[in-house]
């Protein structure tokens, strides 16, 4: 299995504490695919700072491929980007069935390896309740598929693509006129539009990968609780914007020994 992180400028200090993480709790195959996003900084961060942490492991840093402005125009492009981008990624860098794409706000805080993700030969994917969601039923009609006959997943990651199911959807968007490397934003999203086809594709089992922090409402009692029940952690980046949940976060990966007061120091200063 591939792990693969797309990532841009403002998310390098989430990046910095995902490589402490892999390191300490990745037991499969020791490489790791990451893609700059945005700008050749962001390339030299992972080359001179990400690379060292990872000693042993082969890390492949590339730059994003050419990708035309849509019709959002080019201050949208990021979050679209990103998510063309780990499509091209699978597609095109992955050199194993079954890749792990991530976010850089993904920290691995308990010890897997590839089996964690499969069930009787069944991978794991985690199942969406709210069916009804407006860019689910984007998706599915893009695609000509009847959102009631479709089961809706977490349009988040942690997820496990497979690099053949991967390559089919890009041909499904090519088919509905849309090639992915010039259109932005994506009629459908990347998670929704992998899950509409690999649903039927794969046998699966519904899961949880983990707990989050997604935005500054977040309430830190919410996952107090359970959090090291799960090998995942995320922590995103607008929910920096809150002292209480940047100590939290802070808390996790000390507890979990992924982190040391050094980093917490560096992870603020990445931070501004």
């Amino acid at each position: 299995m591939n792990l693969v992180t797309v990532v841009f400028k403002g998310d390098l200090a989430n990046l910095l504490y995902q490589a402490y993480s892999l390191k300490k709790n990745w037991l499969g195959k020791p490489e790791w695919i990451i893609v700059a996003e945005d700008n050749e900084e962001t390339f030299r961060f992972i080359e001179t700072r990400i690379k060292p942490v990872m000693e042993g492991w082969t890390v492949i840093n590339t730059m994003a491929p050419p990708i035309k402005h849509g019709i959002l125009g080019p201050q949208y492009e990021g979050w679209w980007r990103q998510q063309i981008c780990k499509f091209w990624a699978v597609s095109e860098l992955s050199t194993e069935t079954h890749s792990l794409v991530l976010d850089a706000k993904n920290f691995l805080i308990n010890p897997i390896d590839d089996s964690w993700f499969f069930i009787d030969g069944k991978v794991k994917m985690r199942q969406w309740f709210w069916a009804e969601e407006k860019e689910w039923v984007e998706c599915c009609e893009f695609f000509n598929f009847d959102p009631k006959e479709k089961i809706a997943c977490w349009n988040k990651s942690p997820c496990v693509w497979q690099k053949d199911i991967v390559q089919k959807v890009i041909i499904e968007y090519r088919k509905r006129g849309c090639d992915i490397y010039n259109a932005m934003p994506l009629p459908a999203w990347e998670f929704f539009a992998y899950w509409v086809f690999a649903q039927d594709l794969v046998e699966w089992t519904n899961y949880t990968f983990g707990e989050a922090l997604w935005e500054e409402y977040n309430i830190v009692e919410d996952v107090k609780s359970n959090y090291k029940e799960f090998p995942f952690w995320t922590f995103h980046r607008k929910a920096a914007t809150n002292p209480e949940l940047v100590n939290f976060n802070n808390s996790v990966l000390l507890e979990m020994e992924i982190i040391n007061g050094d980093l917490v120091e560096e992870y603020a200063k990445l931070n501004g």
